[in-house]
């Protein structure tokens, strides 16, 4: 039996983190449909979003306020995209109410404790750099460059190159590459920072004392 279900009512019972992937995974596809449509949303609070779900299985997601685009149409739908995943992480870490955009701005680092590790990276780009993609793109380009992984270290190991369709060069799929790239460096330097640093520190400070001892014995 299928049952519709305010966003607000649904996320006020326990889920996974899975549950919340696939749920703003179907509200950003719906929401690109309706740009695609020449349509936009003008309210995000989650007690004017429905959806239909039997059991687990969300199948249908409904934007209660919306309207067609004005004269500003790339602007409308990067708010759109910003409002969402301000949205998500609200619900993520149970702080909607009282959370404000400069907040979040401000403080980003304190929230990724409650987001999926591998959708740090997206919505960091959206709520701090302005770097508006759609999730679901994001997510689909992330699925293509794993498959692609998949399918090259098969190739590899069977000693042989397999035709196959290569990955989309689409803007998502380069925009994941670029996070993707800036996440490793960003773990590189955090590396770096923590625990080389203070390596080369201890080495100095080991070696300085050496280097005066055996001046000594030489002089």
């Amino acid at each position: 039996m299928k049952v519709e279900e305010r966003l607000t009512d649904w996320a006020s019972h326990y889920h996974s983190q899975e549950d919340y992937q696939r749920i703003f995974y179907l509200m950003d596809k719906t929401m690109k449909q309706l740009h695609d449509h020449n349509y936009y949303i003008t309210n995000f609070n989650p007690d004017e979003i429905t959806f239909s779900h039997q059991g687990n299985q969300i199948s249908f997601v409904e934007y209660k306020q919306q309207t067609t685009f004005d004269n500003q149409k790339e602007q409308e739908i990067d708010q759109n995209i910003y409002n969402l995943s301000f949205l998500a992480v609200g619900i993520y870490s149970e702080t909607l109410p009282y959370l404000t955009p400069q907040f979040l701005k401000e403080n980003f680092q304190q929230f990724k404790m409650f987001l999926p590790e591998e959708d740090i990276t997206y919505y960091q780009s959206v709520l701090t750099r302005k770097n508006y993609i759609y999730y679901s793109d994001f997510k689909d380009a992330k699925n293509q460059q794993q498959i692609k992984k998949l399918n090259d270290s098969l190739s590899s190991d069977q000693g042989q190159k397999k035709g196959g369709q290569k990955t989309k060069a689409t803007a998502a799929g380069k925009a994941y590459a670029e996070l993707e790239n800036a996440n490793q460096s960003s773990n590189m330097a955090a590396f770096t920072t923590r625990f080389l640093l203070p390596f080369l520190i201890l080495a100095a400070s080991l070696l300085i004392p050496l280097f005066a001892f055996l001046l000594g014995l030489s002089s």
